[in-house]
């Protein structure tokens, strides 16, 4: 006969195995294929590899603005959030994991590991893919590197629990979980969706909870279900350090990442161009390149997204006056866009390059087993990499982009460091652009995306 103890223990156990099983599965990958293609770099490309792994844009994160607001914070013991799992890609939900991330250190709460929405392998427009019910979140690691996670903010922020599964909780007690969103506690929002006065929010938020739920009856732990807050938080509000590293909490899997660091050894040894004679290149090792995010595939056809032809022109300019003869085209476009825009590009005696064309054929058989959304964080980590950078201001992931690399060199909370020297450009600095005609839309991504 079981004691209730092991009995406790082995349905532990038994989770956890479901778990990793699970994670597998989902990935469509074996540890057999991780070591056959991305553990097998020898010589001077391991060392490139090593090298870009290491090498953080910005460099190590500083944790030191984002500990001392966790140490001057009230946490309660058993209270838990969880937040709804956001769909879109990794723009849109990185920025809804980091907000879920920041409520729940406003609230001095514990985090349980916020999920993913898979978009349908077999139709990239559909999102959300019908399920019966509320949809059902993957794994936190189908995106992230979640060792680094976990040893990162429990190292900055020791005071924040993270639990990696309610399922840790399976045989306590739980009353009935409270939901929330920033509408419902009566939070005014400006420029699309940003909270006006993000300094009331734990005061709206306790007077909410205590009128859903008596806190003299309540049962512990109580569970706060968070509605899904994409562009909610204005990063202006945070210190300056705080902003700069926040979202640096969230790194990438370090498969992808691997994927990344091969396809720029290649771009850089196989691909380095030298300057046209009438532009003198920046100071580089080699000739570097300029990352486009060109997107225009079917998910966005219909949206604020400029057309093909206006997103060309934009990028097509871009780069003819840049230093660089080398475009690098983030994914996100149709197969045929990106044929046209290499021929037109070719005119102008300009290379452009897709992760595609600078992987290895096993590292190119690991990508493809990758979903759409994954495969686009190889494109992200080149964009981070990139002398210089464009994309459109509908775009969550061109802002992501843009907005960390600003970080790096000290320009946080959305506000552009140049004026606009164009009509059509919305945004800019040294290293970056954002292309757009309308300087009223989106502003909640330029001010609420953490870098």
């Amino acid at each position: 006969m079981l004691s209730s103890t092991r009995v406790s223990s082995l349905l532990k156990v038994l989770v956890a195995l479901a778990m990793f099983f699970g994670s597998i599965s989902y990935l469509g990958l074996s540890t057999s294929d991780y070591r056959r293609v991305l553990q097998t770099f020898k010589g001077e490309k391991a060392r490139f590899v090593d090298d870009f792994l290491q090498d953080d844009v910005g460099g190590p994160i500083d944790g030191s603005a984002i500990s001392a607001l966790c140490a001057n914070t009230t946490w309660t013991k058993g209270l838990l959030f969880q937040c709804e799992p956001p769909p879109g890609g990794i723009g849109e939900v990185r920025n809804a994991h980091l907000n879920c991330i920041r409520f729940a250190m406003e609230a001095g709460a514990e985090l349980i590991i916020p999920e993913i929405i898979k978009r349908s392998d077999k139709d990239i427009s559909i999102v959300v893919p019908d399920t019966k019910g509320i949809p059902r979140g993957i794994l936190f690691d189908f995106f992230y590197d979640k060792q680094y996670f976990n040893r990162t903010l429990s190292r900055i922020c020791p005071q924040m629990k993270l639990r990696w599964s309610l399922d840790e909780l399976y045989n306590i007690p739980m009353g009935n979980p409270v939901t929330i969103s920033v509408s419902d506690i009566g939070m005014t929002q400006v420029n699309g969706s940003l909270m006006e006065f993000p300094q009331i929010w734990i005061t709206k938020f306790r007077e909410f909870i205590d009128a859903k739920s008596n806190p003299r009856t309540r049962t512990w732990p109580f569970k706060v279900i968070v509605g899904r807050n994409t562009y909610v938080w204005p990063t202006s509000y945070d210190p300056p350090g705080f902003v700069a590293n926040f979202g640096r909490i969230l790194r990438f899997r370090h498969d992808v990442r691997q994927l990344a660091a091969s396809a720029l050894y290649s771009m850089e040894r196989k691909w380095a161009k030298t300057p046209r004679p009438d532009q003198k290149p920046q100071p580089k090792d080699y000739h570097g390149f300029v990352g486009l995010h060109l997107r225009t595939e079917k998910d966005v056809w219909g949206t604020d997204f400029p057309v093909y032809e206006e997103q060309a022109a934009y990028y097509l300019d871009y780069v003819i006056q840049s230093p660089y003869r080398i475009a690098y085209l983030a994914s996100g476009a149709t197969p045929e866009n990106i044929t046209a825009f290499t021929e037109r590009a070719r005119e102008f005696n300009i290379t452009v390059l897709t992760k595609r064309d600078l992987l290895e054929a096993d590292e190119l058989s690991y990508l493809d087993s990758l979903s759409w959304d994954q495969q686009a964080l190889v494109d992200f980590e080149l964009l981070l990499k990139a002398d210089l950078m464009a994309g459109v201001s509908a775009s969550s992931f061109a802002w992501n982009v843009a907005l960390r690399r600003a970080a790096a060199q000290g320009y946080v909370g959305g506000h552009a460091p140049f004026s606009n020297s164009s009509e059509h450009i919305r945004w800019q600095d040294d290293m970056s652009v954002i292309m757009g005609k309308d300087d009223t839309k989106n502003m909640d991504m330029q001010s609420g995306i953490w870098p």
